[in-house]
């Protein structure tokens, strides 16, 4: 799966971050990046990974891989990993290819070259991803809660864990950019610490993340002055078609139970909410509803409410929905009076 580099531009006197394709060479078994893709065999079931023909070197191999034979030396040894997920990624690819097909379609009635397509393509995604950051967010770290057994996540190793999102596209009457795109999975998968720390390292990845963890750091202490409850971040990965937008989460301390009327679950039992999180993050981005105010993610718990885009000039901004539609719509526990009535 290819990357993308966030680049910044302005447009009308505003930052706008856009999508740039950046060609992935690297081979899927060693990681040896190839000076171009003709120096790569792709899988011919699938065609989504890529592998070189030479010689893995030592530090690349496992005690549980053994010396592949000649020729496409790196596809052949790493099949034994590739087999099991090669039938997934077969119908997967079938999938990519119907919804691109969808999507550049719809985008392409205005008369725009190829190359334009695909640019608004990947900005579609990446403001659907930016309008729903806080969505994703509480998805997250639900995720995480179940995974933990608890609320506090002080104990779990965040690094070892990525949350992964696959999104697919919808075409809808409405340049509303909640409505664009509908989440078809998402998961909390463990990081196989032997080889993905590697992967990360080559595609760039890893130093993506250190500056993200920076980052919200430095903004933790600024804006919110909650150091003490802020444990790093969660790599997340939000996915559509070949695209892929690596970014991570903020992960915080709740604040102390005696600071709330109704006390957070600690262990699996009264944890319903949180099993719950996928339906109803899909119920959700299906009806166009998102997650609010960015500042929620201080406290996700207590703070978090829903809401929907607008436009309001010629910008679309989050409008708070009444507590009666969130009542209405099935979202009691994102209402502003959930906790102080006990709901």
């Amino acid at each position: 799966m290819s990357s993308f580099d966030a680049l910044s531009e302005r447009s009308d006197g505003k930052e706008k971050t856009l999508l740039k394709p950046a060609k992935d060479l690297t081979c899927q078994y060693c990681l040896k990046q190839m000076p171009k893709k003709e120096d790569l065999f792709r899988c011919k079931d699938c065609k989504l990974v890529a592998y070189c023909g030479q010689f893995p070197p030592p530090s690349a191999a496992t005690s549980s891989r053994t010396e592949p034979a000649k020729g496409r030396a790196c596809q052949k040894a790493d099949w034994g990993h590739h087999k099991d997920n090669c039938w997934r990624a077969r119908s997967k690819r079938v999938e990519y290819k119907a919804d691109h097909k969808l999507l550049k379609s719809h985008l392409s009635q205005s008369g725009s070259s190829s190359k334009e397509v695909r640019m608004k393509e990947y900005e579609r995604f990446n403001e659907w991803v930016s309008v729903n950051l806080v969505t994703i967010y509480w998805a997250s770290i639900c995720a995480a809660r179940v995974q933990h057994g608890s609320a506090s996540l002080r104990s779990m190793p965040l690094n070892r864990f990525m949350f992964i999102l696959a999104a697919r596209p919808r075409i809808t009457g409405t340049d509303d950019p909640s409505t664009t795109f509908v989440v078809s999975n998402a998961m909390l998968r463990p990081l196989d610490v032997q080889r993905e720390p590697v992967l990360c390292d080559v595609t760039g990845t890893t130093q993506k993340l250190e500056d993200m963890s920076v980052m919200w750091y430095t903004y933790v202490g600024e804006q919110w002055r909650a150091l003490d409850r802020f444990l790093g971040i969660m790599p997340v990965l939000c996915s559509y078609a070949e695209a892929a937008i690596y970014n991570g989460t903020p992960m915080l301390e709740p604040l102390p139970q005696v600071a709330r009327v109704r006390p957070l679950p600690e262990t699996h039992v009264g944890m319903s909410l949180w099993e719950r999180w996928l339906p109803i993050m899909q119920a959700m981005v299906q009806r166009g509803h998102v997650l609010g105010p960015m500042e929620a993610m201080e406290d996700i718990d207590m703070k978090a409410r829903v809401g929907t885009m607008q436009k309001v000039g010629e910008n679309w901004e989050w409008v708070q929905m009444s507590d009666e539609d969130a009542r209405r719509f099935n979202y009691p526990e994102f209402a502003s009076d959930a906790f102080a009535s006990g709901t």
